[in-house]
């Protein structure tokens, strides 16, 4: 299929602002037309970077462990299959976009009192430290 089959004349698209993710390949295809990054994309990149571990241990210890002591709850929940027990799932986190994060934080913090039962019933209140 080619472009004008979709209503875009190739000499219309140096007319066109691009908007892409900061992928190379989109910089090397859109190199001869006007592009900008994907405001969203940028932000997904900037945090993730600022939520490394490495970066946290050394500017912000306390946030660090926190943060591993959710997905450490998190993972020993699924694992043990205490997840089953609570109200609402629980997200594990995955590395690929900072949303992930977020989800597994709302995740568990909407349901605290019961995850927090959970694991002290069970004897695994530490993970949670």
């Amino acid at each position: 299929m080619g472009l004008s089959e979709i209503g875009l004349a190739p000499d219309r698209l140096s007319n066109s602002i691009w908007t892409t993710d900061q992928a190379g390949n989109y910089g090397t295809a859109f190199r001869t037309y006007r592009r900008f990054g994907c405001f969203a994309h940028i932000l997904n990149t900037v945090l993730k970077h600022t939520f490394k571990d490495q970066f946290l241990q050394s500017e912000a210890p306390a946030m660090e462990a926190c943060i591993q002591a959710v997905k450490n709850a998190v993972r020993y929940l699924k694992k043990s299959g205490l997840a089953a027990r609570l109200e609402n799932a629980v997200h594990p986190f995955f590395a690929v976009r900072f949303s992930s994060l977020w989800r597994t934080f709302k995740s568990t913090h909407g349901q605290l009192q019961q995850v927090q039962k959970l694991l002290k019933d069970s004897g695994e209140c530490r993970v949670f430290r």
